[in-house]
């Protein structure tokens, strides 16, 4: 995924504030490394956001570019804000007495890599592949307003994303009187990463897109413990429901 001009400037216009920032600080602070320590902590981030991109590839893919934009658009902004401070001061005849607060950027460095370990953690966390199963009693509601339970059965793994979302693969099977779904032994998976509500449910004999049928369109909550999935055939299935009006509150709940 490639950035756009808008996200560019976006962050082109973060490197300005950040920058302008650093160096207020540095100068009412007198501390002179204090551009240094932000320019460390950007790269620190970079590099952390490229381990984390084989983690959560959708969230960090497009977040190490920006950063990477951030980066090295502060570096040449630092370096031209300092040369345009230090011609002032020189016409100005002004020196700055500069301080050695070695407490205060030790503190600043731990407390930065104590986030970033945090984040770090946390990342690889919650997107470590998680085992989903789950056997529950649903109904199917067709267009002739006629029901019938079914038993639903989910076996595999989800894949989370700090975007929203997450990327299902495993087995997905609902079965009832006049309905099998699949009908023969297929993966089921349902990539809906970057979204909050759910995405398409596909089945598949060796996990290709190009040889997939779809059913339909699935509504998730909390992990799959509850779904709502319109067949394109027609017709609700909606899990765990038991009746009716349990069934329509969730439709309502997860449209």
């Amino acid at each position: 995924m490639d950035l756009t001009i808008s996200e560019i400037s976006a962050w082109f216009l973060i490197a300005v504030a950040v920058i302008g920032l650093s160096n207020l600080i540095k100068y009412k602070g007198r501390m002179q490394d204090f551009d240094l320590l932000v320019l460390v902590f950007l790269v620190a981030t970079n590099v952390v956001f490229l381990i984390l991109s084989y983690f959560d590839p959708l969230t960090f893919d497009l977040l190490s570019k920006k950063f990477l934009v951030l980066t090295l658009t502060a570096v040449v902004l630092n370096y031209l804000l300092n040369k345009a401070i230090e011609g002032r001061m020189k016409e100005k005849n002004v020196a700055v007495n500069w301080r050695e607060d070695r407490l205060f950027i030790k503190i600043v460095s731990i407390t930065g890599a104590l986030l970033l370990l945090g984040f770090f953690a946390f990342t690889i966390w919650y997107s470590t592949p998680k085992s989903i199963n789950y056997t529950y009693e649903g109904l199917l509601i067709e267009e002739s307003e006629a029901q019938e339970t079914v038993t639903v059965e989910i076996n595999g793994e989800l894949d989370r994303s700090l975007a929203g979302g997450g990327s299902y693969v495993g087995t997905f099977q609902v079965q009832g009187e006049s309905i099998d779904i699949p009908e023969a032994e297929l993966d089921a998976w349902v990539d809906y990463r970057g979204s909050s509500n759910g995405g398409i449910l596909r089945y598949s004999e060796d996990g290709s897109i190009g040889d997939s049928t779809m059913p339909g369109y699935i509504h998730l909550e909390n992990n799959f413990q509850e779904f709502v999935l319109y067949l394109e055939q027609g017709g609700i299935i909606v899990a765990p429901a038991d009746g009716e009006g349990e069934a329509l509150e969730k439709i309502s709940e997860l449209e």
